[in-house]
């Protein structure tokens, strides 16, 4: 009877964490706008106070991703499509709660310039002051993402030197004096 009666206690620890890892943050290729390549370096972080997991995507829905473990810095290759390109990283902590989503956004150009077209070399050289001077021009370049003409001179073909550089696309002479 009372005396076969045994009673049997029994308790359990656990945490419960409610807390989803706050401040997500990406930055690709430390903040540029643009990238002439599709591998790229990503800054991320996160906070918690429990060990992170982080996904990055392309695709804001994460289809087809899987988290991996949590490094601030990585790096990943873009699509192979030229143009803008916005990454997504969310984090989940130890617990399994999931931080809201954050993204950056980079345009990719792997197209190079143009080769400039129209080229012509003029002596405009005044001998009898001595001063002899060449004129240079081209056409203007007409691509959209123009950043700079550079023009450099060389005396023996494998040294060269800078001799010019301009950021406005309707500069597009230069006397050599």
């Amino acid at each position: 009877e009372a005396a076969n009666a045994t009673a049997v206690a029994s308790s359990s620890v656990f945490t419960l964490d409610t807390k989803v890892p706050t401040s997500p943050t990406i930055s690709i290729a430390s903040g540029a706008t643009k990238t002439a390549t599709r591998a790229v370096s990503l800054t991320v972080s996160a906070s918690d106070d429990s060990a992170l997991e982080m996904m990055i995507s392309e695709d804001s829905s994460f289809a087809n991703q899987s988290y991996i473990s949590y490094a601030g810095s990585t790096t990943t290759t873009l699509s192979a499509v030229d143009g803008t390109k916005t990454l997504y990283v969310k984090f989940r902590d130890a617990y399994g709660n999931v931080s809201s989503t954050a993204s950056d956004t980079i345009t990719v150009d792997t197209t190079a310039p143009a080769t400039p077209t129209g080229m012509t070399i003029q002596d405009v050289s005044h001998a009898s002051s001595s001063s002899y001077r060449l004129f240079l021009s081209w056409s203007a370049n007409a691509d959209s993402d123009f950043s700079s003409y550079n023009m450099y001179r060389s005396l023996d073909g494998s040294s060269y030197n800078l001799l010019f550089s301009t950021t406005s696309a309707s500069a597009n002479y230069y006397t050599d004096t």
